[in-house]
């Protein structure tokens, strides 16, 4: 009787103890969650930046129109696994004269060129920091996207990403649901 009750004993501490505990990764969760709460309805940040491709973009060029802005690098797995989608999601919506896309990549502008053609995007890219792209994109990491409205404020920010194909299609197809649904207000 006295083992089973030890045992007992032991069960229980065991279990509450590990209940009772937030992991490091709930933690993360509840931090990035905070961030995209917290920044969600507020205007995206000021920027002034050039793409790769020598047009110049800032935070104006936000206003008037649904925009999907997507932070990226060439060695992020996530991140390459989201191109072909984001491609499409882009041909989708590209002759709306509402819509448009822009994206920001950590890399260096002739590595940012080179992924152009290599992954054939069809969207503007554009080249800057590390500390410019964190700050842009509420220190939320790669792949981030963000949809801002024709006000100019974030209405959607997902960070992270998947490398299998159907699950970025998920996230895709979701995104270009509240795309839809923010142009046809």
């Amino acid at each position: 009787m006295r083992s089973l009750f030890t045992l007992l004993s032991i069960f229980v501490i065991t279990f509450t103890s590990f209940a009772q505990v937030p992991s490091d990764m709930d933690n993360i969760k509840m931090e990035i969650q905070n961030r995209i709460e917290k920044s969600t309805g507020k205007p995206f940040s000021s920027f002034q930046a050039e793409a790769v491709d020598g047009v110049s973009y800032s935070q104006s060029n936000l206003i008037g129109k649904i925009t999907i802005i997507n932070f990226w690098f060439e060695l992020c797995a996530p991140c390459v696994a989201e191109l072909d989608a984001l491609n499409k999601l882009y041909n989708t919506f590209a002759a709306n004269p509402k819509f448009q896309f822009i994206s920001f990549s950590v890399d260096a502008p002739e590595l940012a060129r080179e992924s152009i053609k290599r992954y054939n995007l069809l969207y503007p890219v554009i080249s800057i920091s590390h500390e410019e792209c964190y700050r842009l994109n509420c220190n939320l990491g790669f792949p981030t996207t963000i949809i801002v409205d024709e006000r100019g404020n974030m209405v959607f920010i997902k960070p992270g990403g998947h490398i299998e194909k159907q699950a970025v299609e998920e996230d895709i197809d979701k995104i270009a649901r509240i795309i839809q649904e923010n142009i046809n207000k």
